[in-house]
């Protein structure tokens, strides 16, 4: 029985709403400033709101037998109200996250006089007087970094309290990865060292490194000046270990505070919502969030604050001073607010990123890795769902080739302006990626951007193989090009007795298709089986060459870095700023001493650059 709306039944006031099915379930929850007018939109002319998920509203109307509200004394209420309501109740229409199980986190039992650190699921079921670090999406990279810190701060992981009972200490004792509180918990000075540890641990894990650094080289040089050398080199050691684990991440800027930026990017299943935490200045967490949007009638800003609020809360035991946001909010203000008060005023503001303000970088390199993921998800589902055989079948008709190509390779060129060019081979068969048979290259002809060239190197490089009998040639080659691409990789196999085999160029733009012997190429239509194989193979390359290239970049920029920190005076923030403007180090060492000095602002540390850079 289609449901009655009467507006005349609900109140003109601020509040939440549960809308229900035939069986009484809950399939959607919402909030609105005037229940009446928000609930009386959904009964009129649709097309008036301009929501693109007018068709999604409709089966939401359909289903409706009763509707539920619940008065709230402000709109603030309602948003707390409705995020409690939605977590309750997993409505059908309010997008939820795809994956239900819990995300690993790291908790330390701050209770108990020697606190242990584990790696648990599910906060609600501890403590909260314990300190939770999280939530990680990768429980494997965790296990590495705490492995990694238990060597340099010894520390227990014991499944149950340390008794204040003496005992014998275990195994990690002697592996020098614990104190081993347990065989002396009446020693103050264990007690004490093995605090400490944690401590520290603590701030790792915060991302307050300066602050962590600051303390041991503090400690080293106590150490010293009391000439006890053992304990100073033993601190210097955790140091050296500690930088080559702050290396590897992505230095931002030194003169940002701490923030998070918060990136959504969707397609018509999923929304993707990438969190990317900045502390002292790096880039030490990435964490995606994907929600299931197949039924969803939210706007974007809707779903945006309602994850702030479920991200920021209470129980979380780490904040950054500023939120940036790609997309805007419902009530930034009132969000600003609810962050503020659930951080105990540790989160400052809330910013939506403008065109080309400071953050907006920061908010493209979320919005890249956001859009990679959901590429990503979408081709894993396409491979599983997809006729594989029955695409190879007709790609061979297509193509006029003789059989169905059971191995497939493509080749993608990867450069800015010829530097940290890289090449890519990846394996499809039987219509699968087989990574085993992926490989890369690094370009060695050309320190120009010249994508020809390039590809023709990595053709001859990877088919010598072949004819000196160590690699087994594929059924068909693809070029990630047009005609120029092709024509080179054709007369690199051809010079090696190989222009038998099949080899295509494909063009991104048109999705052109180019062949030996033809002047024209093929265009297939867009939803043709052997495109969307194409497609995925090129697609791969792709991905797998820009792998390779910001592996280069990043190993460039180390070297760099490590070169400008070894001159007196240059530290982590002026060898940024260097490399932000000279871009390599051939370009600092032919950099005149005024232009130095116009970028570091010291005529002694311009002086310094200058003179050491000279000397090589």
């Amino acid at each position: 029985m289609q449901f009655q709306f009467n507006a005349a039944l609900y109140p003109d006031s601020s509040g939440v709403y549960l809308m229900k099915d035939d069986l009484g379930k809950v399939i959607y929850v919402g909030k609105a400033k005037s229940l009446k007018k928000r609930l009386s939109s959904y009964f009129q002319d649709l097309s008036s709101r301009g929501n693109i998920n007018v068709d999604k509203i409709k089966a939401l109307v359909g289903s409706i037998r009763d509707i539920e509200t619940i008065s709230t004394n402000n709109e603030r209420e309602a948003v707390l109200l409705e995020n409690e309501l939605i977590k309750l109740h997993q409505p059908q229409y309010n997008s939820r996250l795809k994956d239900d199980k819990s995300f690993p986190f790291v908790m330390i039992t701050c209770e108990e006089p020697c606190p242990r650190i584990q790696i648990i699921r599910g906060v609600h079921l501890y403590s909260p007087k314990n300190l939770f670090f999280g939530p990680y999406t990768d429980k494997g990279s965790v296990v590495q970094i705490l492995k990694v810190l238990r060597k340099i701060f010894p520390y227990c992981t014991c499944s149950s309290e340390i008794p204040k009972k003496k005992r014998k200490p275990c195994l990690y004792y002697h592996m020098g990865q614990c104190l081993a509180p347990c065989s002396g918990m009446d020693d103050a000075d264990i007690v004490k060292n093995y605090r400490a540890n944690i401590k520290n641990i603590i701030l790792f894990l915060r991302g307050n490194y300066k602050e962590l650094l600051g303390r041991l080289q503090t400690e080293m040089n106590d150490a010293s000046k009391a000439m006890d050398f053992e304990r100073a080199a033993a601190v210097r050691d955790k140091i050296t270990a500690l930088d080559k684990m702050f290396r590897p991440q992505s230095v931002i800027s030194f003169d940002y505070p701490d923030m998070d930026t918060i990136t959504l990017a969707k397609n018509d299943d999923e929304l993707i919502i990438v969190v990317m935490e900045i502390r002292d200045g790096r880039l030490i967490g990435k964490i995606p969030f994907v929600f299931d949007i197949t039924s969803n009638i939210n706007p974007d800003e809707e779903l945006l604050g309602n994850f702030l609020m479920g991200y920021y809360n209470t129980d979380k035991t780490a904040f950054p001073a500023r939120v940036i946001l790609n997309k805007p909010v419902d009530d930034l203000d009132l969000v600003t607010e609810l962050l503020a008060k659930n951080s105990k005023g540790k989160i400052e503001s809330v910013i939506v990123a403008e065109k080309d303000d400071q953050y907006q970088s920061l908010v493209d390199i979320g919005r890249k890795n956001a859009f990679f993921l959901l590429h990503k998800r979408k081709l894993n589902r396409d491979l599983a769902t997809f006729d594989h055989q029955d695409a190879l079948q007709q790609l061979a008709e297509d193509l006029d080739l003789v059989h169905a190509p059971a191995v497939v390779e493509g080749y993608d060129i990867s450069n800015i302006q010829g530097k940290f060019a890289s090449g890519s081979k990846v394996c499809f068969k039987d219509g699968k990626p087989h990574k085993s048979e992926y490989r890369r290259f690094r370009i060695k002809s050309s320190d120009t951007p010249d994508d020809v060239r390039m590809i023709a190197e990595v053709i001859q490089r990877r088919f010598s193989r072949v004819v000196e009998g160590r690699d087994k040639a594929p059924d068909l080659i693809i070029i990630d090009g047009g005609r120029g691409q092709l024509n080179a990789a054709l007369k690199q196999l051809t010079s090696l007795g190989l222009d038998h085999l099949s080899i295509i160029g494909l063009a991104k733009k048109e999705e052109e298709i180019y062949m030996p012997g033809r002047d024209e190429p093929i265009v297939l239509q867009k939803d043709s089986k052997s495109l969307q194989i194409l497609q995925q193979v090129r697609d791969e390359s792709h991905r797998f060459a820009q792998k390779y290239h910001h592996e280069l970049k990043a190993k460039e920029i180390d070297e760099l870095d490590d070169a400008l920190r070894k001159i007196d005076g240059i530290g982590d923030n002026r060898a940024v700023q260097l490399r932000k403007h000279f871009k390599t180090l051939d370009a600092i060492k032919a950099a005149t001493l005024e232009e130095l000095e116009v970028i570091l602002k010291s005529k002694k540390a311009a002086k310094a650059v200058h003179d050491c850079l000279r000397e090589r």
